[in-house]
């Protein structure tokens, strides 16, 4: 019998009586085995989830999933089909995906039911091991519906609830970009057709490429599905597509596979590549160059007690996570306003889940566009910076302006461009390496007191420069050779510096630091100030008439023994600044008296002006 034969033989059977009751039959005895394929992060080189998928008992007469599923919507069993393979694929999701997000397929009939929200937030409540924001419902491109509307309405009740939601098989159905623009998905997940043997296909590039634009663009994550080669892996990396899944990354099994530690060195350097070649471009800012620090809580951590922990004004507000799942930011006023009213309330309850969330990589235009392309609602909400699946910062609309105005008035980027020292992203690469190795590791993490002052006073292009004098300083006195495996001197944007090393003490370079760059902030404040005449209390230093500036550094010794992280680091930093609300560690011991001069004399000024 030929191949279309066959074919029809089995479509005739799916639509027979004989076929109804098996699936009545497979679906009360709830015959189905969920298994989960990984989906990874192709730039931390890392799991991110897994999608729950079901096999059908075999002694039903189901060859595979696709069969069964055509069965049920041909017999209108597709809601009952879906409460069974839902119900299997949470139950044991607990212990199969390891804290990462589980991603399920839902067909648009099921979706726009009215009993859908209702029936899965009831059945993800019993699993107990997931919330809604660690879910992602997958509705398929490849079922038609008629009432766009009424899809577009379920899926935002299933937001409000705190469900993700993905448009599968992108490029495989008709409903195409209607269905994108009527859902406004949070990911996209591109078939397999798109993907198969893209490195030898330019025509597929160019479509691939459109659609990392508009997913940059519109703060969608974009998602590779059915990757087999090598080579189609390293083309969607170059393409800058950041999710990928298929048989080369992990096949399907009842408890996700680890991701081979090779394959996750492989991706990681990989990327690392491409983004040292983007960078090499002038107006390469990112937003990991202009982002804040940036706190992380549980969603299940109380109100009451996460107000004490954030009592600092500097501290805006936190992201919320979920096991590896950013699920939503609530501002610190929120927090107080809630620990006030329910001290005991969970501060992932009632959380926004429309989170702009974005890599360190992400070019800062690249954010400003997806911002502005939010609905007014949530056009405030802060893009959060994370990098495998950690929290490393956040931009708020208002530093994102602020930036703006660096980039429109021309000056360089907070990163490479500026001070030739190592960026976030490959200080955080080296810093990882660093902590794997054996001995003592010093961090110390040095600003420029009142920096904000400085660039007020005399403008971004001079505050560019004294950051470069900064550099130029650490590099000699602290840094060491620049290709030396045993340290890390990096700029992390704004006037924030982290020198790491290992093997000696560097207390006595950090003294020597902080009386070099106050000489030669002196100097060089004397000629930014040439010609004014400054007022009164203006620190004398060799007859130049100029304020000198002050550094701020803490000094972490041994900070191997507390951090076992790039992310750790970098909270520690944040700790140290900040505790008491005052910057502790070695100092400048002018700065504070040449902070209070410098406030006065430019109120001083401005009244004047």
């Amino acid at each position: 019998m030929s191949n279309e034969a066959d074919q029809a033989a089995r479509q005739s059977w799916l639509a027979s009586a004989e076929a109804a009751a098996s699936l009545r039959s497979l679906i009360d005895d709830r015959a189905i085995h969920p298994v989960y394929q990984p989906l990874v992060d192709l730039t931390a080189g890392e799991l991110l989830g897994c999608e729950g998928l079901t096999r059908p008992a075999t002694d039903y007469g189901f060859a595979h999933v696709g069969e069964l599923f055509d069965a049920a919507g041909a017999h209108g069993m597709l809601w009952d089909l879906e409460v069974v393979t839902r119900g299997a694929c949470l139950a044991q999701a607990g212990e199969s995906i390891s804290g990462g997000m589980l991603f399920m397929n839902c067909t648009p009939l099921v979706v726009t039911d009215a009993r859908f929200l209702e029936a899965i937030a009831g059945q993800v409540g019993e699993c107990g091991s997931l919330s809604p924001g660690r879910i992602v419902l997958e509705i398929t491109e490849r079922a038609e519906i008629a009432d766009q509307g009424l899809l577009e309405n379920r899926v935002l009740e299933l937001r409000e609830a705190g469900f993700r939601v993905a448009i599968d098989d992108v490029g495989a159905g008709t409903s195409g970009l209607n269905r994108i623009m009527t859902i406004k998905p949070d990911w996209l997940k591109l078939d397999r057709e798109l993907i198969d043997h893209i490195d030898i296909e330019p025509f597929k590039q160019n479509l691939i490429e459109f659609f990392v634009r508009f997913a940059r663009f519109s703060g969608v994550e974009l998602i590779a599905e059915g990757i087999e080669r090598a080579e189609e892996l390293e083309t969607l990396i170059e393409l800058g597509v950041g999710v990928g899944q298929g048989f080369l990354l992990g096949r399907p099994a009842e408890r996700a596979p680890d991701l081979d530690s090779d394959l996750g060195e492989w991706l990681r350097e990989c990327s690392a590549s491409m983004q040292r070649a983007l960078r090499q471009h002038p107006h390469a800012i990112t937003v990991a160059d202009v982002m804040s620090p940036a706190l992380s809580r549980g969603a299940h951590e109380q109100a009451d007690i996460v107000s004490q922990e954030i009592d600092h004004p500097r501290i805006e507000g936190v992201a919320v996570v979920d096991g590896k799942q950013i699920v939503g930011w609530r501002w610190r006023r929120e927090i107080d306003e809630l620990a006030s009213t329910d001290p005991t309330a969970l501060i992932g309850c009632g959380v926004r889940p429309n989170a702009l969330v974005m890599d360190p990589h992400t070019p800062l235009i690249d954010a400003i566009r997806a911002v502005s392309t939010r609905s007014s609602g949530v056009l405030m909400e802060p893009i959060i910076v994370a990098a495998g699946g950690d929290v490393i910062g956040a931009l708020t609309p208002r530093e994102m302006l602020r930036a703006s105005v660096r980039v429109a008035s021309g000056s360089a980027a907070h990163g490479v461009p500026i001070t030739g020292l190592a960026g976030r992203v490959d200080c955080d690469q080296r810093l990882s390496s660093l902590l794997k190795g054996d001995g003592q590791i010093d961090a110390a993490f040095i600003d420029i007191v009142d920096f904000h002052l400085f660039n007020n006073r005399f403008g971004f292009e001079m505050g560019d420069m004294l950051l470069r004098i900064l550099a130029g300083l650490i590099a000699s006195l602290v840094g060491g050779d620049e290709d030396s495996l045993d340290h890390v001197a990096a700029h992390l944007g704004d006037d924030k510096f982290l020198v790491v090393r290992t093997g000696e003490n560097m207390k006595l370079s950090l003294q020597k630091l902080v009386d070099e760059f106050e000489q030669s902030s002196a100097r060089f404040l004397g000629v930014a100030m040439r010609g004014a005449q400054p007022s009164g209390g203006a620190v004398q230093r060799d007859g130049d008439s100029a304020p000198a500036w002050g550094l701020r550094i803490a000094l972490a010794p041994d900070i191997g023994t507390a951090a076992s992280s790039a992310h750790d680091v970098h909270g520690i930093g944040w700790q140290l600044r900040w505790a008491e609300g005052e910057p502790i560690g070695l100092r400048s011991q002018m700065s504070v008296n040449q902070r209070s001069e410098f406030r006065d004399q430019v109120r001083r000024r401005r009244r004047s002006a």
